[in-house]
């Protein structure tokens, strides 16, 4: 069997999707950044495999790549700093079945550290950033010498022992890099979806821009794209759009851009066109854009009329303070408005926050829990995610904080998923109260059971304000007290 393909494998957990659900309640994204590299050599004549750890359990995952290693000669893996002990025993497998297969890895944990990746035995090769032109170049060099890998863009290589670095390319644009070849998966299992008030609905995301050109200290987009932000035009937003819709009977798109709203004047073409489309839309949005100089009343009564449902919010924490460490650029009062707005315009506020931020105080921490009961009150149907335990990423302003307050940063590959896995409520050096974030994630629960009638909320929303003003501590008691009356209501 000749080699000719080149195998890309998207690597998180195993088995998120069951393949006997047609619709699925997780939440499995379409692997676009390998989706986009392999439609990018595919359209260049290069035949491309494309695995993904999610969609099996992990036996039938490695059957699958033992069968695909006999034709393949290039192995590339999309490696998050979480997933690397899977992504590592997925490099070893194929180096043991088949040393001369290479491998290379890209993503975000390559990126920032390819220097401590690439001096793993199994890895053959790095590219960092964007891996579109630096992964076809490598995978026209099939059978030719070490020599010929200088002229690659952002590739990492090792020569006579030593580990040889190519400067870095401009990245393609989006029109370089086409639209991405759905054919390459398998569409059903990443387009049906279980989304918004429960419904089966089919489901894409869709990616226009790439980085962001603000500042936020624990984002790695900081590091990797130094601020900048390019995307695709509108026309070519529509291409994509009509594929979706005419060929996959798209019904629903999540825009999963950093910023989608960065761009007043693509924003200003955009609308009309995805008002022709009969679908629905969500994307994110910083809380600061909706002002009366910009996503205004009037704008936000549009975006509604022209499908969208939902806009996502960044908001990290309720303390100014956290928020100025954070660089957010925002304040708690503004989203506050934002929430409010978008609720008052028909649309849901999906709102994410975090705690154990480097430097953060409990008081820090309540204020967050006062601003999401305040949001609660604003809009009744607030999707909340979190508030979730910060988490150190690699790259961001804050990961070099958290560094000088103690926190142990593993020194070899094999170590980083441990130190992603760790139970950060007992980690995270800063923390001194450890039974803290049980007591928030009890508090969570009790906020997000459903509203009920006028004088349901308003006892509940007592209770929620006489625990905030003990600082929590009382909230473990009333909720087994809960759970009792719960089981005796049950039993009646």
């Amino acid at each position: 069997m000749s080699k000719n393909k080149v195998l890309l494998v998207y690597v998180q957990e195993y088995g998120l999707v069951d393949p006997a659900q047609k619709y699925s309640p997780n939440i499995v994204y379409m692997p676009l950044g390998v989706l986009y590299l392999g439609s990018y050599l595919k359209a260049r004549g290069i035949e491309v495999g494309i695995l993904d750890t999610r969609l099996q359990k992990k036996e039938d995952f490695l059957a699958a790549l033992k069968n695909m290693i006999p034709e393949t000669y290039l192995v590339g893996l999309s490696v998050m700093s979480p997933y690397i002990k899977p992504a590592l025993d997925i490099t070893r497998l194929v180096k043991s079945m088949d040393p001369s297969v290479r491998t290379v890895w890209g993503g975000i944990h390559a990126t920032l550290f390819p220097l401590p990746t690439l001096r793993n035995e199994a890895i053959d090769y790095v590219i960092v950033k964007e891996g579109e032109k630096g992964l076809f170049q490598l995978a026209q060099t099939k059978y030719r010498s070490i020599s010929d890998l200088g002229g690659i863009p952002n590739l990492f290589f090792k020569k006579d022992g030593k580990i040889s670095q190519n400067p870095s390319g401009e990245p393609e644009t989006f029109s370089a890099i086409g639209l991405p070849d759905y054919s390459l998966v398998n569409t059903e299992i990443y387009f049906n979806r279980i989304v918004l008030d429960g419904r089966p609905m089919r489901v894409a995301e869709v990616i226009t821009a790439r980085g962001c050109p603000h500042q936020c200290a624990f984002c790695v987009n900081v590091v990797i794209y130094h601020r900048h932000w390019y995307g695709e035009t509108v026309s070519e937003l529509e291409e994509n759009l009509d594929l979706l819709i005419g060929k996959y009977n798209i019904k629903h798109v999540f825009f999963l851009d950093e910023d989608f709203f960065c761009n007043p004047a693509r924003l200003k073409d955009f609308l009309p066109m995805i008002g022709r489309k009969n679908i629905t839309w969500e994307t994110s949005c910083r809380v600061d854009y909706l002002n009366d100089t910009y996503v205004n009343d009037r704008l936000l009564e549009d975006l509604r009329k022209k499908g969208c449902v939902k806009l996502r919010f960044g908001v990290e924490s309720g303390s100014l303070r956290i928020l100025e460490l954070l660089k957010k650029e925002i304040t708690p009062a503004q989203s506050l408005e934002a929430v409010k707005k978008t609720f008052s315009h028909g649309m849901i506020p999906s709102v994410s926050f975090m705690m154990g931020v480097p430097g953060e105080t409990i008081e820090d921490i309540l204020m967050t829990m006062a601003l999401i009961v305040k949001m609660f009150e604003v809009a009744p149907n607030l999707d909340l995610i979190g508030p979730q335990v910060f988490r150190p990423y690699p790259g961001g302003e804050l990961f070099e904080t958290a560094q000088k307050m103690g926190l142990k940063v593993p020194e070899k590959l094999d170590d980083w998923s441990d130190f992603f896995i760790a139970d950060y409520r007992e980690t995270l050096p800063w923390i001194k109260e450890k039974d803290l974030f049980n007591r928030i994630i009890l508090f969570r629960n009790i906020l997000r059971r459903p509203r009920g009638n006028g004088l349901y909320w308003w006892i509940k929303r007592m209770l929620l304000k006489f625990h905030l003003k003990t600082k929590l501590c009382l909230i473990p008691a009333n909720y087994y007290l809960y759970l009792i009356f719960k089981r005796i209501l049950r039993r009646n």
